[in-house]
């Protein structure tokens, strides 16, 4: 991905930066609206600008890792559509359904004295 961002970089910004810069860059802007999202959720302190913030928002709204493109449930698979008319009432749907989640027994290391951990026998 980087290597791709630093070959269209040339065209459109008149500039040469290579894939390790273009990544380095990408870190440093999200750990500086980290740093600002914590100090504004500070009291006492002044508020502190998120630089790129709307370039950045339309970043997660494509970043799957967000929101998958298909969530998978038990006996279901739900994949979700999300258009700019009613995306947000079907991303709540989604988020609501993730947060339903199964947990499974897993047994706990050394608590079992070698024995079935479902069974007492």
């Amino acid at each position: 991905m980087w290597q791709k961002i630093s070959e269209d970089i040339p065209s459109l910004l008149n500039i040469n930066k290579t894939p390790y810069q273009c990544e380095n860059r990408y870190k440093t802007v999200i750990k500086k609206m980290k740093k600002a999202i914590d100090n504004n959720k500070k009291t006492g302190r002044s508020k502190m600008e998120v630089e790129y913030e709307e370039e950045l928002g339309k970043i997660v709204a494509k970043d799957d890792s967000i929101l998958p493109e298909v969530l998978v449930g038990q006996g279901k698979v739900i994949k979700p559509k999300i258009g700019m008319e009613n995306g947000s009432s079907e991303i709540n749907e989604n988020k609501s359904a993730l947060s339903r989640k199964i947990f499974l027994p897993i047994p706990v290391c050394g608590g079992t004295g070698g024995k079935d951990f479902h069974n007492e026998n």
